[in-house]
């Protein structure tokens, strides 16, 4: 997940430097495509450039893929030093060699040979 942050940071910078003038062209469509602002009562549309929409949707994507890198480490660590001790039969669990079940009790368990598996 993060090498795809610096993918779009990347092309967000590589967008944003392009030095083509069709890049500032109004993007083709009909209806063309727009912006809407509304500044107290009057609403403004303003034509948008491929460059301006590439860098709208490069951000976008950056930004998205960040926010689920940093979620992602956050419930690792979360997992690993709070959830584990916290509440250790909320996760299926294979007991050992030993004939003792782990099962919690709105779990189904199967035995086979001589591991207890839980589903």
């Amino acid at each position: 997940m993060g090498v795809l942050t610096g993918f779009f940071i990347a092309a967000l910078a590589a967008v944003a430097t392009f030095g083509k003038q069709e890049m500032d062209d109004p993007m083709p469509g009909e209806p063309p495509v727009r912006l809407e602002h509304t500044i107290n009562t009057e609403t403004y549309y303003e034509n948008l450039s491929r460059r301006r929409f590439l860098s709208f949707l490069f951000g976008y994507m950056a930004f998205l893929t960040l926010v689920l890198y940093v979620v992602g480490y956050v419930y690792l660590i979360t997992d690993k030093y709070w959830l584990s001790e916290a509440a250790p039969s909320w996760r299926p669990t294979v007991s050992g060699f030993s004939g003792a079940s782990t099962c919690s009790p709105w779990r189904t368990c199967y035995r086979t040979r001589s591991l207890a598996f839980s589903i």
